[in-house]
């Protein structure tokens, strides 16, 4: 990839972990020499730092009278701009080539290889187009749209599928038995912006946000949409809590969804929405929510343990923030960064039983719990983690450490470039991160 490229992405503009993780590739993109424009139909959640680093941000929606509020017809119009400034790119400099990258099957993947089976009756052979499928592309809609799902990731005019974690990958082949190799590369994790602090610093910090000094401060980030689990996060902590006669503090950061807020009303908490921080104590447990925010760092860095009861995640970029931050991970094991936990020790990982039935029945309705954790293992380890600092510090600085060898951004930086690679194709097979 060089400054002869020009990479054209879509992606969530609004969700604050999946826009990192396309940000964190098209920063690489950039940094690799090769012009980068993110296609929206609105400003997307990381546009600032896109800003920052050259991206370019395209604007565009459609206007249909007879379906007003259909993103397919905003994204017939992106698709448009898309071939528009591709066609444009190709035709200025015979050397020049396109990128096309995707994040999300639906609508972004399905989007860009329409864009490409069209670019490739004209530029064949100067066009890459990489796709990388979300966690809901496979166990949700890919169970409705089986047929669909398998095309898309079969396109003779996809040159490339890659996925987060070797445990998604297997998942995408056992569930649509596609025939094609899938690449694993992990987002990178910015270890500069990511980092741990001080004591003195961390406790500046928790005074700042209302958290005392001798707190327990268990983390819980995410999109707190019902496939998170928070009911599991709750009734850990709640748990927990009445065992323990410490003071603990559940830091919930991320939107205020009605599955956030029915979860917590069953604790009689009332939050309503992003504008304020929310504060409830509960005997010697503080529930405190912050809210949608851009900037996490201050929030990781003040935490003793972040936890994550997803039912599934394809990664779990979050955590391996914490884990940059060097504080200890408890995370269930479907996350897709659960390997590289257990590899390294920073933390607990527990087994968690499911069904792909269980989690449309939990996602339909959040007062079931159709899912199995054995509370006890999980509470009992908090109790002993809680009680050790130096055990905390221990693998915390082991997690950081797993960040730096497997998501740092050289090392993805050199697996984007290898998989990126125009020249030399039939050794890119070997070059790059395809896990058997």
């Amino acid at each position: 990839m060089d400054k002869k490229t020009l990479v054209l992405s879509m992606a969530p503009y609004n969700f604050a972990g999946a826009a990192m993780a396309n940000l964190s590739a098209l920063e690489i993109f950039a940094t690799l020499g090769a012009t980068v424009s993110f296609y929206s139909q609105d400003i997307p959640f990381r546009a600032p730092e896109m800003y920052r680093v050259g991206i370019r941000t395209v604007l565009r929606s459609g206007k249909s009278d007879a379906y007003p509020l259909s993103d397919y017809v905003n994204y017939g119009i992106l698709v448009e701009q898309v071939i528009f400034d591709a066609t444009n790119w190709l035709n200025a400099d015979p050397n020049n080539k396109i990128v096309l990258y995707a994040t999300y099957l639906f609508p972004f993947c399905m989007a860009m290889e329409t864009a490409a089976r069209i670019l490739h009756s004209s530029f064949a052979g100067r066009i890459k187009c990489i796709i990388t499928p979300a966690g809901s592309d496979i166990w949700q809609i890919g169970r409705q749209a089986p047929s669909v799902t398998k095309h898309l990731l079969e396109s003779s005019v996809i040159t490339r599928v890659v996925t987060y974690s070797d445990q998604f990958r297997n998942e995408i082949i056992d569930s649509t038995k596609i025939n094609r190799p899938i690449f694993v590369i992990p987002p990178a994790i910015d270890t500069n912006k990511y980092h741990p602090i001080t004591r003195e610093k961390k406790i500046k910090l928790r005074i700042t946000q209302g958290i005392g000094v001798k707190e327990f401060v268990i983390a819980h980030c995410s999109n707190n949409r019902p496939i998170k689990g928070l009911g599991h996060t709750l009734e850990i902590v709640w748990q927990f809590a009445k065992r323990s006669k410490i003071s603990i503090c559940l830091l919930l950061i991320g939107p205020v969804t009605e599955h956030l807020k029915y979860h917590l009303s069953q604790y009689g908490c009332s939050v309503e929405n992003d504008t304020f921080i929310y504060r409830k104590q509960i005997e010697n447990l503080k529930i405190i929510c912050v809210g949608l925010r851009n900037n996490v760092h201050h929030w990781n860095v003040i935490s003793d343990v972040a936890i994550n009861t997803s039912l599934h995640d394809s990664f779990n970029i979050s955590l391996g923030e914490f884990m940059a931050c060097e504080i200890p991970i408890l995370t269930t094991d479907v996350v897709g960064i659960s390997k590289i936990i257990k590899e390294f020790n920073c933390g607990m990982v527990f087994p968690f039983s499911y069904n792909p039935i269980a989690l449309d029945l939990e996602y339909c309705l959040p007062s079931k719990t159709p899912s199995k954790i054995n509370l006890d293992n999980v509470v009992e380890w908090l109790e002993m983690i809680s009680q050790d600092e130096c055990q905390r510090r221990q693998l915390g600085e082991q997690g950081r450490m797993a960040i730096e060898k497997y998501c740092s951004y050289p090392i993805i930086m050199e697996q984007w470039q290898n998989l990126c690679c125009f020249s030399d194709e039939n050794s890119v097979v070997e070059r790059c991160v395809c896990h058997e």
